[in-house]
C-alpha cells in the first residue's frame, strides 16, 4: 500500500483526509511542521499533502526542509486555506505539483492523489 504523509493542524480535515483516502492509501498524520521534518527519513512516503498555516514553522518552510532531505521526486500536493500568490510561487519553486485551495471536496483530493500516483484506473 502506498504511503501518503499529511502536514495538517486541524482534527476534522485529518478526519476527511482519513475518510477519503484512508481506505486506498497507508496514511501518516502529522499536526506540525517540526514532527514530518524529525521522521522524514524513516518515512518515505510516496506523496505528501501540506497545509501551509501549521503552528510554528510554517507549510513552505517545511517543504524546503523535507525537500533538502528527500529530494524531488515524492510530489508534494499543498492543501490549504490560506493559499495566497507568495505561497504558491514558493511551491512551484520548490517542486510542488498541485495547489488545491480549500475548500475542496473529497472526491477532488482523491482524485488528485490517485493521478499523482499514477493510479488512476
Amino acid at each position: 500500500m502506498k504511503k501518503v504523509l499529511i502536514v495538517e493542524d486541524h482534527d476534522l480535515i485529518r478526519e476527511l483526509y482519513d475518510m477519503s483516502l484512508g481506505s486506498e492509501y497507508s496514511l501518516i498524520f502529522y499536526s506540525n511542521g517540526e514532527d514530518a521534518i524529525k521522521d522524514i527519513s524513516n518515512i518515505c512516503p510516496d506523496l505528501i499533502i501540506m497545509d501551509i498555516g501549521l503552528p510554528g514553522i510554517d507549510g513552505i518552510s517545511t517543504i524546503k526542509i523535507i525537500r533538502g532531505r528527500i529530494g524531488p521526486k515524492v510530489p508534494i500536493i499543498i492543501i490549504s486555506g490560506n493559499l495566497e500568490i507568495d505561497h504558491a510561487t514558493a511551491g512551484l519553486r520548490l517542486g510542488v505539483s498541485e495547489l488545491i485551495s480549500k475548500p475542496c471536496s473529497t472526491q477532488e483530493i482523491l482524485d488528485v492523489v490517485k493521478r499523482k500516483l499514477g493510479d488512476q484506473k
